[in-house]
């Protein structure tokens, strides 16, 4: 496990900081590693694991990137490595005892961070991220195995096989909130999903953790595969008795999917 916590005591650190490790994020990604990322401008933290790795060898792979952001940072930064028997070791040493993050209300906007936007227009990216109010999170799930992947093979959005990792922020309310207090924190959450959308063309989004306010579901969800995964649907779901919203097929009905927009059977 390498992990690292950097304080920012400017915008102009955190921008420089943030891109450095945007670039840096492909490189550890090729090697193997995967975990998640916390990015503002007052923080950054990072917490990656890699299976069967010596505390020498992540030295070797964040040493680097480590010293670059102490000095940065005007030695504002902690790292540690550590390794653990197995798995379940270090997923018990770092997250205890909890079951799991349920039973908060919750909403999450997402996109996919293409490998691409990372290596050749970091500084750009990096400004996005740190414009979002709160900051925001990435999570390894692209690249490595992911990579490897012919984007033809599968429904998936073909976007996932070049991305690095997935970018995302939330909007929370306590329980029991007024209608009024959960509009404004959807709106600030549109808001995010706009900043986000600017990273790339292709703007795809992880469906798991994305917003039930895209503006265009079809790019961000299935990309170039909607249509291939619409007329798949319109023969084995003729009815369209699986419906759900922003699903395949969901803009065939109204936005409450009660009534049925198009009535080709």
């Amino acid at each position: 496990m390498a992990l690292m916590v950097a304080n920012f005591s400017s915008t102009s650190t955190a921008q420089l900081v943030a891109s450095r490790f945007l670039r840096f994020h492909v490189s550890v990604s090729d090697q193997g590693w995967g975990g998640y990322t916390s990015i503002s401008n007052s923080t950054l933290q990072i917490l990656f694991v890699k299976p069967n790795t010596s505390n020498v060898e992540a030295e070797t792979a964040f040493g680097s990137f480590i010293e670059f952001t102490r000095n940065a940072t005007d030695a504002q930064t902690l790292s540690i490595y550590q390794t653990y028997p197995g798995f379940l070791d270090w997923y018990q040493a770092i997250f205890g005892s909890r079951t799991g993050q349920v039973g908060s209300a919750v909403e999450i906007t997402s996109r996919l961070l293409p490998r691409e936007i990372a290596l050749r227009d970091p500084d750009r990216a990096a400004k996005l991220m740190l414009s979002i109010d709160g900051g925001c999170t990435t999570n390894s799930v692209g690249g490595g195995a992911v990579a490897d992947v012919d984007p033809l093979s599968t429904g998936l959005n073909p976007s996932w096989r070049a991305s690095i990792a997935e970018v995302y922020s939330v909007e929370t309310w306590p329980e029991g909130s007024s209608a009024e207090t959960i509009l404004k924190a959807r709106n600030r959450l549109k808001g995010k999903t706009d900043i986000l959308d600017k990273f790339t063309t292709d703007s795809a989004a992880y469906l798991n953790e994305a917003s039930l306010h895209e503006i265009d579901f079809k790019k961000s969800f299935f990309g170039s595969h909607y249509e291939k995964l619409k007329a798949v649907k319109d023969i084995y779901d003729s009815t369209s008795l699986f419906t759900v919203p922003l699903g395949v097929g969901s803009d065939d009905w109204d936005s409450e999917l009660e009534c049925r927009l198009n009535t080709r059977q």
